[in-house]
C-alpha cells in the first residue's frame, strides 16, 4: 500500500479518510495500487478501475511527487489536490510551472492531466492561476522571442531590471497585470520586444 510520509505537510483541503479506513475499505488487490490518503472511499464497482488509473499515474509521474498529493476519486478518475505553494522569489512561479515546488507535481503537469479540473472551481484557486500565469507566459513569451535565452537569462534580465520586487515576490503579477497590462508591455520593451496580447 502506499502510505504518505508522516514527516509531509499535506496541503489544506477536505478531510482525509484515516489510513486504517480507507485502507479496509479496499480489496486486496486494489489496496496496492489505491492513493492514500484519499479524500472519499472508492466505490466496491470502481475498485478495479481505479486501481489501473493509478497505475497509469504511477507510469507517468514519480511515485514521491503523486505521494505528495491527496487524492480525490471524482467522476470517475483520480484527481489530485494542490494548493498554490508560497513563493519566496520570482522564480517560484516560473519553478512551480515547470518543475514543481516542494515536491508536488508541477502546474504545468497538473494541467495537461487534468486541464482545470484540478482547480474544483475553486474562486482562490482560479484567481491564484491567472495572478501566476502572468509571471509563467511572461517566462515563456521572452524565452520564446529570445532563441538564445534560457531560463537563466530570464530571470537574470527580471533580477537586473526589477529588483524592487525580489522581497516582494507576489507583487510582481499585479505589477504585470495593472493598467491593462502595463507592467507586461513595460517588461516587453525592456527586453525589446512588442506586447502582441500574452
Amino acid at each position: 500500500m502506499l502510505a504518505p510520509s508522516a514527516s509531509l505537510p499535506m496541503p489544506p483541503g477536505p478531510s482525509v479518510l484515516p489510513l486504517s479506513s480507507a485502507a479496509a475499505s479496499l480489496p486486496r488487490q486494489a489496496a496496492a495500487v489505491i492513493p492514500v490518503p484519499v479524500t472519499n472511499p472508492v466505490p466496491p464497482t470502481q475498485y478495479m478501475n481505479a486501481s489501473q488509473q493509478w497505475l497509469e499515474l504511477l507510469s507517468k509521474f514519480p511515485k514521491a511527487l503523486l505521494e505528495r498529493h491527496q487524492w480525490e476519486w471524482r467522476d470517475n478518475r483520480w484527481l489530485p489536490v494542490y494548493r498554490y505553494q508560497k513563493v519566496d522569489k520570482i522564480t517560484d512561479f516560473w519553478t512551480e510551472h515547470a518543475d514543481g515546488l516542494n515536491g508536488h507535481l508541477s502546474t504545468r503537469a497538473l494541467d495537461e492531466q487534468w486541464g482545470a479540473t484540478w482547480r474544483r472551481n475553486e474562486g482562490g484557486l482560479k484567481t491564484e492561476h491567472g495572478r501566476r500565469k502572468k509571471v509563467v507566459l511572461l517566462f515563456s513569451r521572452l524565452m520564446e522571442a529570445k532563441p538564445r535565452w534560457t531560463v537563466h537569462h530570464v530571470v537574470n534580465f527580471v533580477h537586473e531590471h526589477y529588483s524592487q520586487y525580489q522581497s516582494k515576490p507576489n507583487m510582481f503579477p499585479r505589477f504585470l497585470a495593472d493598467h491593462g497590462n502595463a507592467g507586461l508591455k513595460e517588461v516587453l520593451a525592456k527586453a525589446g520586444l512588442s506586447y502582441t496580447g500574452c
